[in-house]
């Protein structure tokens, strides 16, 4: 119980993500809209979702349970 209420009394956590920095062909891009910004955390994300999916742990009993 106080978990919940000291969780909803303590200030704001992390502010969300404004900007991101990508290296496209050699060179530093800042994406700053927010499209451009949804999509390289989509992207980024797809690519380790898609790993760890493919790791050899999730093909066993525990990977399974998990």
């Amino acid at each position: 119980m106080w978990y919940i209420i000291s969780r909803a009394t303590k200030g704001p956590r992390s502010p969300a993500v404004l900007k991101v920095e990508r290296i496209v062909n050699g060179r530093k891009v800042s994406l700053e809209e927010e499209e451009g910004v949804v999509e390289a955390i989509q992207k980024e994300t797809e690519v380790r979702f898609t790993l760890a999916h493919s790791a050899p742990i999730s093909k066993t009993l525990l990977g399974e349970k998990l």
